[in-house]
């Protein structure tokens, strides 16, 4: 996750080949955070691309729900 405010939350991938997503859209959401998985629901707004990197901008889901506890073994 790039960025949040209180209306939009923005994700960046890496990426240099070529794909096609359609936006508007609604889509499901996994979030890895140091304390666990969280999943919500919310839609995709738009698609911005700045070589190699690409854009997501999602609307601000209204609730994440937990799903697990993830382990780090070191």
């Amino acid at each position: 996750i790039k960025y949040i405010n209180e209306r939009e939350l923005i994700s960046s991938v890496k990426l240099n080949n070529a794909f096609k997503i359609s936006v508007p859209q609604e889509v499901s959401l996994s979030i890895v955070c140091h304390d666990g998985l969280y999943k919500t629901h919310t839609k995709l707004k738009a698609i911005e691309k700045d070589d190699p990197y690409i854009f997501f901008i999602f609307e601000k889901p209204q609730e994440l729900e937990y799903r697990q506890r993830l382990f780090i073994h070191r």
